[in-house]
């Protein structure tokens, strides 16, 4: 670890602690250009008004790196690997620094926003750049820990996409740290930059369509992003928002300050202006709208504005509300927006499929994409529609609430894998203190940090409430206001929160639409508006629904995804459908569980899988906590006997595995329980006998445990156990 002080101007000491892996991970790494002087040194300090402190670089001489990438006289001023590891160490400086010049034989990936909690989850575009370059990288963690850098040999041009994707080649500066570094840099195919650059060049593509969602307005939007932050900048935001009411709720405002800060940069004229906005300095009657609380809430809200956020809002969302509200861009003519007011009043909130043939343009590559990130169960992935489906008492809102928790701590449920993130749930049957009721005694119950589970948790009480994602109107189908502040909340709290949403929940199906349930044209749209949400969030959307009765008849064999109350369009159109039901008399005989007990298991069967395993089954046993008056889940494993009643030897293996079930043993602690009257009722020879013919049979296995392992179970490490296979 590298420790060095900073005073700040009121004199006060500020120490700056850089976590780095060794340098040996570096010298490693970059052993084929280590000797070329393209190195600098790099410190944090802090700028005045900026929340985060800056990398800035240094040269050789100690003074900071200005100038241009390609002066020839550049080089002289840099360093080896070497030498600049030692000037860091020297000078008290947090890294070694990566300098990109013409022709320099050196190229760089630059990914930010992509690792949460240690594990990569880049876009994925990310994942595919990645999936390229790193077999011929050497490839660490950034300085935040957020991002990663790969490093190779090769020449490029620099390009750059907003963070999420930059490509350096000839100019650019890049701050290394070591940390989790892994591979050696070597020589990278042209084929593999030409295509990294591709993607580059496709999400600069992208954005500009993604901006606003009318096409006619992008050229006036890029030209506006792409120019100064000077006075014709300011005029056009401020015409904007001459359109908008400052009095709208507060998610819509919040969007809207955020928007200008990405427009107009972190510049005082920019909060100045949104600050006389608010105060409605540009409303007709000049009226203070009642919901200003003063320039501080808006100097708050401004500065909590991340522009490196994976999700952050855009200058577009400024533009788009104003165009639905009159408002007439550069370059565009009333009759323009006549023609768009027109077109939305037939369909106000239409998302109709109107493509040009560039944008079924395929990337094809020539390696495996990097392993799909699930949020779910190993089986459902982000920006995805989901449908979960049981009778009443089964738990589903439970389960939900749940996971949600579970995903804000970074904890998996059980079996069940869960992603961290925030969450969303709007819950229709439910009131605020119930809310609280359940969402208090899970996280007592397991142990989750309330601060936490309270922070990127959001449950919204919709007992009572219209829930309806879509509105039928003259006959026709179409998506409601909620739509829209639905994903209006999803990126509001990204943004406050500082993590990606990845679960939205919707309890339940019959109370988020219009229209006949068992008509698939209906259900078929309000999956469409579900998957809207999901793909525009990147969250998981899961659907709440009932089984049918007739489910209450079936036995486990029987079920399957087609037990939902309904149009089969809310399976169809799920990329996972899971269903949720108590132990049927099939599975208690396979099982072996007595008739009196089964009642108070519940299974969790993932009944179809478009991007993941179909069929997997979870266990869960209701266990009510009396002091909170709620029913919680306990996730328990439950397996099928291999052997039938009534035979010593198979029962005594039996008994074995369910020693193993609960936790891997030793060899040592499996023969201790040895006995007529210990735990195994069979002697020594019995039980060693028992467990070799385990072994023989795939049914256990013996190995180390691995980390996860060793932690959970409390195991020594390196030692040998006993695990069921």
């Amino acid at each position: 670890m590298l420790t060095t002080e900073k005073t700040d101007s009121d004199g006060q000491s500020r120490r700056w602690q850089a976590h780095f892996a060794s340098y040996e991970n570096l010298v490693a790494g970059l052993r084929a250009f280590a000797g070329k002087t393209q190195f600098s040194t790099w410190k944090l300090i802090q700028q005045t008004g900026k929340a985060k402190p800056s990398k800035v670089p240094f040269t050789r001489d100690g003074k900071r790196l200005t100038g241009s990438f390609s002066d020839p006289m550049l080089p002289a001023n840099l360093m080896n690997l070497e030498e600049a590891i030692a000037a860091v160490q020297h000078r008290g400086h947090h890294g070694v620094g990566l300098v990109f010049t013409p022709n320099c034989g050196i190229v760089g990936l630059d990914l930010d926003a992509c690792i949460v909690a240690g594990q990569f989850i880049g876009t994925p575009t990310q994942q595919e750049a990645l999936a390229v370059f790193e077999a011929h990288s050497f490839v660490e963690h950034s300085q935040s820990g957020n991002g990663l850098h790969a490093v190779a040999l090769g020449n490029a041009a620099t390009n750059k996409h907003d963070g999420e994707l930059e490509l350096f080649g000839d100019k650019n500066f890049l701050a290394l740290t070591g940390l989790n570094g892994r591979g050696m840099a070597s020589e990278i195919p042209a084929s593999t930059i030409d295509l990294v650059n591709s993607l580059v060049c496709h999400l600069k593509g992208n954005k500009q369509r993604n901006r606003v969602l009318d096409a006619n307005l992008n050229s006036d939007l890029t030209a506006h992003l792409k120019g100064s932050e000077g006075q014709a900048s300011i005029d056009t935001v401020m015409s904007a928002l001459h359109h908008l009411d400052p009095g709208m709720p507060r998610d819509q405002w919040l969007i809207m300050v955020w928007a200008v800060r990405h427009g107009l940069g972190d510049t005082d004229e920019g909060v100045d202006l949104v600050d006389r906005w608010s105060q409605g300095d540009f409303s007709a009657e000049g009226k203070m709208p009642d919901n200003y609380s003063g320039r501080p809430d808006v100097e708050q809200v401004w500065n909590s504005y991340d522009p490196n956020h994976l999700d952050r809002v855009t200058v577009g969302s400024l533009f788009k509300m104003a165009t639905d509200n009159g408002w007439v861009g550069p370059g565009h003519t009333k009759e323009d927006c006549s023609d768009r007011s027109q077109h939305q009043s037939e369909s106000a909130t239409e998302c109709s499929g109107a493509f040009k043939l560039t944008d079924g343009d395929v990337q094809i590559s020539q390696t495996p994409p990097a392993k799909r990130s699930y949020v779910f169960a190993d089986t459902v992935t982000a920006g995805t529609y989901n449908v979960l489906a049981g009778s009443g008492g089964t738990l589903k809102t439970m389960l939900m609430l749940i996971s949600a928790a579970s995903m804000a701590v970074g904890d998996d449920f059980g079996d069940v894998r869960i992603a961290q993130g925030a969450a969303m749930l709007f819950l229709g049957e439910e009131d605020r203190p119930e809310i609280s009721r359940r969402l208090s005694a899970a996280s007592m119950h397991y142990g989750f940090d309330p601060a936490v589970v309270s922070r990127l948790v959001k449950a919204f009480p919709a007992a009572g409430v219209d829930l309806r994602l879509t509105r039928e109107v003259s006959g026709s189908i179409d998506e409601s206001a909620l739509v829209q502040n639905v994903i209006s909340l999803a990126q509001q709290h990204a943004q406050t929160c500082g993590c990606p949403v990845r679960l939205i929940v919707f309890d339940h199906a019959r109370l988020v639409m219009d229209g006949d349930p068992d008509a698939a044209a209906n259900v078929t749209q309000l999956t469409r508006v579900l998957t809207q949400i999901a793909v525009t969030t990147k969250a998981a959307v899961f659907l709440l629904a009932h089984s049918p009765k007739t489910v209450l008849r079936q036995q486990a064999k029987e079920m399957s995804i087609a037990d939902v109350a309904g149009s089969s369009a809310f399976s169809d159109n799920a990329r996972a459908g899971f269903i949720m039901y108590g132990m049927r008399d099939d599975d208690a005989k396979a099982l072996q569980i007595p008739d009196a007990e089964r009642k108070k298991y519940i299974k969790l069967e993932c009944a179809k899988a478009n991007y993941g395993p179909q069929g997997t089954e979870w266990w869960f046993e209701k266990v009510t906590l009396d002091d909170w008056q709620v029913q919680v889940l306990k996730p328990v494993s439950l397996i099928k006997p291999m052997f039938k009643p009534g035979q010593a030897k198979q029962q005594l293996r039996q008994r074995i595995l369910d020693l193993l079930t609960s936790a891997p043993l030793s060899a040592r602690a499996i023969r201790d329980r040895a006995g007529q009257r210990r735990s195994l009722g069979a002697s020594e020879k019995e039980v060693l006998s028992a467990v070799t013919a385990l072994l023989e049979d795939g049914r256990i296995e013996r190995r180390k445990p691995v980390p996860a392992e060793v932690q959970q179970y409390r195991l020594q490490k390196g030692r040998e156990f006993l695990f069921i296979a």
